[in-house]
């Protein structure tokens, strides 16, 4: 009998869509730390993480793609109740700057001003450029506040997003994984427990104590154990709070998104990005 475990951190289709496989993650810890199989208690805390992140949404994050190519970097503020995020982009250190929005269907890059935008792929680049001098000045960079990057998103009209639906590559699997980190109900724990996470070691990020788990696998069946280990890692606090998760795709290739903030704006996300484009004629 085959039994399916359900993804319980981040939805399957962000996996397959990026081609993971559970051997593809390497982890080196010490081996009288770690790695072991997570305690009742651990399966109890990693449960309710996605639901914590709903609940803090809107959430602040910094979402890193690294490729051989180079790093992107991602300030942005995603809705998980709406399933929207818009953020602010800067590729190869300063050469490409500009603004971003994506929900469940695809990417829409901000046309003009700074936002060079190159096409998608190993670059790591947000999107196919746009006609230039449209938006109305300068997008902020990747360190800009949460504030800079709302009232940037607002300043660009409908019109002057250019859309497209997500492609193979790490950037699109870094935007699709980020929607995937909250849920509006606790996990299974007992399903979580069962589908081999494992402890891998304690840390700490800006001073906060955390334990590092790596992810959920699915049974091949019914009666075996896992296979592999999840190409995920997650940051986790003694309350269940998300600080940050890894992605390991391949050699050379990784995504890291920290959760910064916990309701990062009082109001709804800007809607320009979602909005139908007005007909000129």
């Amino acid at each position: 009998m085959r039994i399916k475990v359900k993804t319980l951190l981040v939805t399957g289709a962000v996996l397959a869509a990026a081609g993971i496989t559970a051997t593809t993650a390497v982890f080196v810890s010490d081996p009288d730390e770690g790695p072991r199989p997570v305690t009742a208690a651990e399966a109890q805390r990693m449960a309710v993480t996605r639901f914590r992140m709903y609940r803090a949404s809107p959430s602040a994050v910094t979402v890193r793609v690294t490729t051989s190519a180079g790093t992107t970097v991602i300030r942005a503020v995603v809705d998980h109740r709406r399933h929207r995020a818009v953020g602010a982009y800067e590729a190869g250190g300063e050469a490409t700057r500009g603004l971003l929005a994506w929900d469940m269907s695809g990417v829409a890059v901000a046309r003009g001003g700074a936002a060079e935008a190159v096409r998608p792929g190993e670059s790591g680049g947000a999107g196919e450029s746009g006609r230039p001098g449209e938006s109305g000045g300068p997008a902020p960079g990747a360190e800009a506040s949460v504030p800079a990057v709302l009232r940037s998103v607002r300043a660009v009209g409908a019109g002057e997003w250019t859309r497209r639906g997500f492609v193979g590559g790490p950037l699109d699997t870094g935007l699709r994984l980020v929607l995937g980190l909250a849920a509006d109900r606790p996990d299974n724990a007992q399903l979580l427990a069962q589908s081999g996470p494992s402890w891998l070691r304690g840390d700490r990020i800006d001073g906060r104590a955390l334990d590092v788990f790596s992810g959920p696998r699915p049974r091949p069946q019914g009666s075996a154990p896992p296979a592999g280990r999840s190409p995920l890692a997650y940051w986790i606090d003694a309350d269940g709070d998300l600080r940050r998760v890894t992605a390991t795709l391949g050699t050379g290739r990784t995504v890291t998104v920290d959760v910064t903030a916990g309701h990062a704006t009082p109001g709804k996300l800007p809607d320009g990005p979602w909005k139908p484009r007005r007909n000129r004629n």
